[in-house]
Parts: structure tokens; sequence; C-alpha cells
């Protein structure tokens, strides 16, 4: 990733989400995930219980469109696997080996994922965003550090709608 890039990403966190609803705050937060680090296809969700067995996307970005919220249960997929280790969970390749109970995976031919957890000031689950890719999806140290950076924007747009 070259500066110029960086930079971008850093404006855009600081300048670009101003007072508009939760839902446009978070699909702002996509967009910048989508065009400055080049993901493919991109969610950022909220736990739907206290209990975490469902979470809700705001939006999904998929196939270069938006294409609205879904809610979905998180039993056999990895952004269970995110929740529960509330750590960074990366899977390069064949996700769909590795759960392969995950209808989701095989529907949209998910081969790369990735999930980054959103935690509240209190350190309480909130939810996940989500990256994945049909192809191998690379991280460096560099996007996790920035993806923990994007975690810690949804966790106050969510704390503070």
């Amino acid at each position: 990733m070259d500066l110029n890039t960086l930079q971008a990403i850093i404006h855009r966190l600081a300048n670009d989400l101003p007072d508009v609803s939760q839902e446009d705050q978070m699909r702002r937060l996509m967009t910048i995930l989508v065009q400055h680090l080049g993901f493919e296809h991109v969610f950022i969700a909220k736990n739907s219980d206290d209990i975490v067995t469902a979470s809700r996307a705001y939006d999904f970005y998929y196939d270069n469109e938006f294409i609205g919220p879904m809610e979905y249960s998180l039993k056999d997929t990895p952004c269970d696997a995110v929740i529960n280790s509330q750590k960074i969970c990366h899977y390069p390749l064949k996700i769909q080996e590795l759960f392969p109970h995950d209808d989701g995976l095989k529907k949209l031919k998910i081969q790369g994922y990735a999930g980054v957890p959103v935690i509240s000031s209190s350190g309480k689950s909130l939810g996940h965003i989500v990256l994945m890719s049909s192809s191998i999806l690379k991280l460096s140290d560099l996007h996790k550090d920035l993806l923990r950076i994007f975690a810690y924007k949804a966790a106050y747009i969510m704390e503070n709608p």
C-alpha cells in the first residue's frame, strides 16, 4: 500500500462520516474498504441479540453494488468464530472446506474470508466486519491494523446512533 492510499483512508475516516443515519455511516465505511483497500465483498453486522446467535448486516457490498441489509444465523459460520474469539479471523483460501455447513459461503462462491470483531468501549461484542473474496484474500499486518481502526469506528457508530 502506498503512502497516498494510506493518507486517503485516514482522511476519509476522519472527515467523511457526517451526521447521517447509522446505516449510511456504515455504508461509507464499507465504501472506503472497497475503494481504497480493494476488498471484493464487504459487510458490517451488528449482533441481533445478547446471546449472539444471529447478526444483522447494515448492508452488503457484493458484486460491485450494495444489495441491502440481511439477517443471518451465526451457527456453523466463520462469523461465529470472530465473535467468540474477539480476534481477527483470517482464512485466506478454502473457507468452504473449513465451514462446510455454511450454505451462504457456497451460494456466493466465497473462497477467502476475514472477520474483524467490533467491540464496545466496555469490552462487549457488538458485531463484526466481514471481508470476503471469490479467490485468495491476502491481509498484511498493515491491513489488519487498519481493519482494527475500522472496527473502532464501527463500534463508536453502533454505540452512538
